[in-house]
């Protein structure tokens, strides 16, 4: 987080420090740190970002405010100066170490998509990165980027590129007397603007929320807005001003506590930790004793907040490079002992690199050098970034190895009982070790037939197999439908019968609403199932195959209701219901698997998945589908065989990599076992037309 010199933040008059908003950058940097560390009972410890926000804006604003009043003007050089000193040496040394870690730690392929967000992260844009590819802070359904953390960094600096021009701008207009009101008209209107999109986007979009500077933009501005109200503040008595803050900071705390990965967030949640911080920095305007400064001005709690910004910068990295450099869940005291070197590198990179710059007298005495060395920073660390992804090699993708043979149900088992036992990564395998393909579909589906945008809400179905058939079979569901695609298509074309699929990537099929990941109504997914049920219905299929997923966090008591209230309208549109089982999802805890067998391809055993961790995960969700399709009269078939023995889902089996990633297995994986798949599942239609 940019957390500012100047760290006052106090309005011109004020206070020249302010020691309970540096002790507030303690709380929010460890709140942050202890949930990115795992510690249960900070389950909501991410609300410590949004202190920053408030704390950011604060700092700011009161730094600007006093610069235009000694200035008669927003001095927008040297503002711009002092984020350059103080923000760009630090983030720029994480970028590169991170990076370099990488490809060191992680291996080339790793390191590769490390450098990709590196440039992201450098130009200060890694928020609009992880909103373009989809991105879920708390439901990764992947690696997760070491350098991830960058997007509130990002959301920041985005803030400080254009609020000081519009605060410039409104001190300007109009008469010089009355520029504090038109600077609070200007902070209340972004604060009502953005926190109103904010709980909307939450509802529609909550990728889009979490990410964007405009859904963010309200913390900000009530950080800025509580300078103007520090006046008043000043005033309050003091056993207001005493319980306003401890009222401020038990806020925060227990939205650390009581909050979780379920909470629709941002929205209208932000409001409980955002608001509390604000009520801890007013009443700093009043009361110095007995109020929450008695805490957060103690000298460990000053240290917290010196050293808050680099430890914010590297214990993501660290702890990310970790956890998918082993090949099991990491140890409490694993991580412990992590968090400690995070805290050994902030503060030595703080002695070493952080304040000198920042304090450098020859950058502090021309702005215009102070600037141009964080530009010369940015622009390095992008073409570095640049170079390191155009001379890592990717592999190409090669022909299957032993040719096009497609193996029995009983010889794929035989071969997924050999692949428990595979140690190394083969020399050839199929696809080709390295980061996976872009689209979980085959080469035979094209993009258009599988919905990716978020608000579409329909579809021109695409046909596959024999297109003249009059009998059809609709393939219904979300990504995982998608990835199943190649194979269903290679059995449609060996019965003769035509092949629909309707998919929508994000969307599980379960028509429950509740089914949203950070919980809350998705319209555009609640649309989407009245227009699959719909089209099943227009459709009048001879068969209807659905598949999708479900994993956590997810209120599970929604799922049986959800999945039942499918098959029933499904049943209404086909006398032939089939329901496949989910795939063997990697249970909570274990490494990625694609990631895992990249890092260690000499040593795969233990990427693989123990098939008692996969039931002790999601055996409940099975559990419902079995239960559903007994209700309702449909078929539920098991996919295990085709990727376990009773005990273990390895990851390679007979030179084929398995798995894409959390969710899904590899689409080259998916259509070479197409004829057993066509075994366990039986005949597409009740009763195929001859030919």
């Amino acid at each position: 987080m940019a957390l500012g010199d100047d760290a006052s933040g106090a309005p011109p008059g004020g206070r020249p420090f302010r020691p309970d908003v540096q002790g507030l950058r303690a709380v929010a940097v460890a709140l942050v740190v202890l949930f990115h560390a795992g510690v249960p009972f900070l389950r909501g410890g991410y609300v410590g970002v949004d202190v920053f926000f408030v704390l950011s804006g604060f700092v700011i604003t009161g730094l600007l405010l006093r610069r235009a009043e000694t200035r008669r003007g927003v001095a927008m050089g040297d503002f711009y100066a002092r984020r350059a000193r103080r923000i760009l040496p630090m983030a720029t040394l994480v970028i590169v170490a991170t990076t370099v870690a990488s490809y060191v730690v992680l291996g080339r392929f790793v390191g590769r998509g490390v450098a990709g967000d590196a440039r992201w992260a450098a130009a200060f844009l890694a928020n609009v990165h992880a909103i373009d590819v989809g991105t879920d802070y708390f439901q990764a359904g992947g690696p997760v980027s070491p350098l991830l953390h960058y997007w509130s960094l990002a959301v920041e600096e985005q803030f400080y590129l254009v609020f000081p021009l519009l605060l410039a701008a409104v001190m300007l207009v109009g008469r010089r007397g009355g520029a504090a009101r038109r600077v609070v008209m200007l902070l209340v209107a972004v604060i009502c603007t953005s926190l109103a999109l904010s709980v909307l986007q939450t509802t529609w979009s909550p990728t889009v929320a979490y990410f964007s500077p405009f859904t963010r933009a309200w913390e900000l501005g009530l950080g800025g807005l509580c300078v103007l109200l520090a006046p008043w503040a000043a005033r309050w008595p003091r056993v207001l001003g005493v319980a306003a803050g401890w009222l401020g900071l038990v806020g925060i705390l227990a939205a650390a506590v009581l909050y979780g990965p379920t909470t629709a967030y941002p929205g209208i949640a932000a409001v409980v930790p955002v608001g509390a911080t604000a009520l801890v920095v007013l009443a700093g305007s009043s009361v110095l004793r007995r109020g929450p400064e008695a805490v957060l001005g103690t000298r460990p709690m000053q240290w917290g907040g010196d050293v808050s910004f680099s430890l914010y910068l590297w214990h993501f990295p660290i702890l990310v490079i970790a956890a998918e450099a082993a090949t099991a869940p990491l140890s409490p005291w694993t991580r412990a002992g992590l968090v400690l070197a995070a805290v050994a590198a902030a503060e030595a990179s703080r002695r070493l690199v952080e304040d000198p710059v920042r304090h450098a007298p020859s950058l502090m005495a021309s702005s215009r050098r102070s600037v141009s060395l964080g530009g010369l920073l940015v622009v390095g660390t992008v073409l570095a970034a640049t170079v390191l992804l155009l001379a890592t090699n990717v592999p190409v993708a090669s022909a299957p190895v032993g040719g096009d043979h497609r193996p029995t149900l009983t010889r794929l088992r035989e071969a997924v009982s050999v692949g428990v036992a595979t140690t190394a990564v083969p020399n050839e395998v199929v696809p080709p070790l390295g980061p996976p393909t872009l689209s979980l579909a085959g080469p035979s589906v094209p993009d258009a037939c599988v919905v990716e945008e978020a608000r579409q809400t329909s579809i021109e179905p695409c046909a596959f197999g024999d297109r003249t058939s009059a009998t059809i079979v609709l393939l219904l569901g979300d990504s995982t439908a998608a990835m199943w695609s190649s194979a269903f298509i290679r059995l449609a074309e060996a019965q003769h019968v035509r092949l629909v699929l309707v998919a929508k990537t994000g969307c599980a099929p379960w028509l429950d609403p509740d089914l949203i990941f950070g919980g809350g109504r998705n319209p555009y997914c609640d649309e989407w199932h009245r227009f699959e049920v719909a089209e099943a219905r227009r459709l009048h299929p001879a068969a209807i195959v659905v598949t999708g997923y479900v994993g956590e966090p997810v209120s599970q008591s929604a799922v049986p209701g959800g999945v039942t209230d499918l098959l029933e309208a499904l049943r209404s549109a086909s006398p032939r219901v089939t329901v496949l089982s989910n795939l063997p999802a990697v249970p909570r805890g274990h490494a990625d698997p694609a990631t895992c067998v990249l890092v260690h391809p000499t040593q795969i055993g233990p990427c693989s998945i123990s098939v008692a961790a996969f039931t002790d995960s999601y055996g409940w969700f099975r559990r419902a589908l079995v239960q559903a399709a007994t209700t309702s009269g449909s078929r539920f078939v098991d996919l295990d065989p085709l990727f376990c023995t009773a005990t273990t889902c390895p990851m390679v089996v007979d030179h084929h990599l398995v798995w894409r990633d959390l969710f899904h297995a590899n689409v080259a994986y998916v259509d070479w076992i197409s004829r057993a798949l066509g075994e366990l599942i039986g005949p597409l239609a009740a009763s195929p037309p001859s030919r």
